[in-house]
């Protein structure tokens, strides 16, 4: 995988983060949130090029960018909730957008090579026995 654009992504990470606990001002911030939106959108057009050729390795190194992007993304709601809905609506959208298109292409990569669809509902929680259920009763059916 291209490691300079998870570098970049790091980054972004990592200066939103320092410059919220500075209390810079949230131009800033949003700024270097507009950057973050920009190298994300970069590794979604880079993943979804190589998205039939990506190996378990890229996809452990995707799921470590995407836990990173859902952190910063949970953070800037918790804590610019009002700046975003009155100033920074389109760069979080623009971030969130972003986010869901990675969210897309790991979920496409996960499934080329592991063979299942992956699928997430919010509040849902499955345990072993009960997907062992759900396996035994489709496998009766066959």
């Amino acid at each position: 995988m291209n490691s300079p654009l998870f570098q970049d992504v790091s980054y972004s990470i990592e200066k939103i983060k320092t410059l919220s606990s500075q209390k810079a001002s949230t131009d800033e911030i949003f700024k270097q949130v507009g950057l973050l939106s920009n190298s994300i959108q970069e590794l979604n057009a880079f993943t979804n090029e190589r998205i039939n050729t990506i190996n378990k390795n890229e996809l452990s190194d995707l799921i470590l960018v995407e836990y990173a992007v859902n952190f910063i993304f949970d953070f800037l709601k918790q804590e610019f909730k009002s700046d975003i809905f009155t100033k920074y609506t389109t760069e979080f959208r623009t971030l969130s957008n972003a986010k869901n298109i990675l969210e897309s292409n790991i979920r496409k990569a996960k499934e080329r090579l592991i063979g299942v669809e992956i699928i997430k509902v919010k509040g849902l929680t499955l345990t072993d026995e009960d997907i062992a259920e759900i396996t035994h009763a489709v496998d009766k059916q066959a």
